[in-house]
């Protein structure tokens, strides 16, 4: 049996932190939070860093009967979580009168609350039948995936941000497939590597810098030419996408280098060892963390807080350091919670399918 590797459950761990931090400073009271630098330079490497680790983790497929087992355990680890979290979050919402418009419709909006699981089995099941017309016939099956991946980098689908992470969840597995050599390259070139990721640090922060509100998921194409370049033209909307997918991906590499550096250096910190294994910690539980997180804060403290960020004075569009503080408190308290909460529902054998995935599948 592989020995499980905990530097990959701590760069986890510290995304799902980064990602409930960052939502409760986006969520609570109104704040605008893309309006920030650091926030900026949080996002851009956040979300693709997670769907980068769900590729690294990814095994292609070879048998009919082997994508049927697949598609079957993510339904059971992902699927079922995925919809039992999106009807707890309506009937919250229903409950407290915010739902607007037709029934069904409002609860087809909800599935959008946790649309990181469906970017996630969408792009597994996808990668499996590419993987699979690969092992039959790997011409075939290497066109199919170019042709793919260009028409999902092409056309703004912005179904659950597939059009956005899925080349970062190729580039997860094509890293762990050429890692050795990659690792290798690195030990022999040590100094040219320091000076690459050095340069590297550097475009992204002075990227973020200069365009500290441009990396959301859905206007990234349209921010770099809009003063009197033209940006409706069908060049400049390509050259717009790739200097979005250039940017990201340099920051996701950086950031995965940098977390995996830090995690073996304080992982030789004795004093500071058990922080470490808390954040460890963390990493494996990403998906009862990210769905409960959102549906807790969504629908259960939003308005509790709004009242106290209110009485306190803050000011939610202006973002300070009060606030970020109130956040962060607010950050911890919901990720206590949720950890507290996975263990009571793993107790129970129903309640560990339905909320936390059925790990025994």
């Amino acid at each position: 049996m592989t020995k499980r590797k905990c530097n990959y459950d701590f760069i986890k761990g510290v995304l799902i932190i980064l990602v409930v931090w960052g939502h409760c400073c986006s969520y609570l009271s109104g704040s605008n939070y893309e309006k920030n630098l650091l926030t900026s330079y949080i996002r851009l490497f956040q979300m693709p860093l997670f769907i980068f680790m769900s590729g690294y983790f990814v095994k292609s497929v070879y048998k009919i009967d082997e994508l049927y087992d697949r598609v079957k355990k993510i339904f059971y680890h992902i699927g079922i979580p995925y919809v039992v979290w999106t009807i707890i979050a309506f009937t919250l919402d229903l409950a407290q009168n915010n739902v607007e418009g037709s029934l069904i419709k409002s609860l087809l909006s909800h599935s959008t609350l946790l649309w990181y699981f469906g970017c996630l089995i969408i792009c597994s099941i996808l990668f499996w039948m590419l993987s699979l017309l690969k092992a039959y016939k790997k011409t075939m099956g290497v066109t199919a995936f170019v042709l793919v991946t260009a028409i999902i980098m092409c056309i703004p689908v912005r179904f659950f941000h597939i059009d956005f992470l899925w080349i970062f969840f190729c580039i997860g597995f094509l890293y762990r497939r050429n890692e050795a050599q990659i690792k290798e390259y690195i030990n022999v070139h040590l100094s040219q590597a320091y000076i690459g990721l050095f340069l590297v640090a550097i475009i992204v922060l002075a990227v973020g810098y200069i365009y500290p509100t441009s990396y959301t998921f859905y206007n990234m194409s349209n921010n770099f030419f809009q003063n009197g370049i033209g940006i409706y033209s069908i060049f400049n909307s390509l050259i717009a996408i790739a200097i979005r997918y250039i940017i990201y991906s340099l920051s996701t590499l950086l950031s995965f280098v940098l977390l995996n550096l830090l995690y073996h250096v304080l992982e030789s910190r004795h004093n500071i060892k058990k922080w470490i294994d808390v954040v460890t910690v963390l990493g494996r539980e990403t998906l009862v963390l990210y769905a409960g997180h959102i549906v807790v804060l969504c629908c259960i403290i939003r308005t509790i807080v709004q009242q106290v960020t209110d009485g306190l004075g803050v000011l939610p569009d202006h973002p300070i350091i009060r606030y970020y503080l109130l956040c962060s408190f607010i950050a911890f308290i919901t990720l206590v919670l949720i950890h507290w909460g996975q263990r009571v529902l793993n107790k129970n054998r129903i309640t560990a399918v339905l909320f936390c995935g059925n790990k025994s599948t």
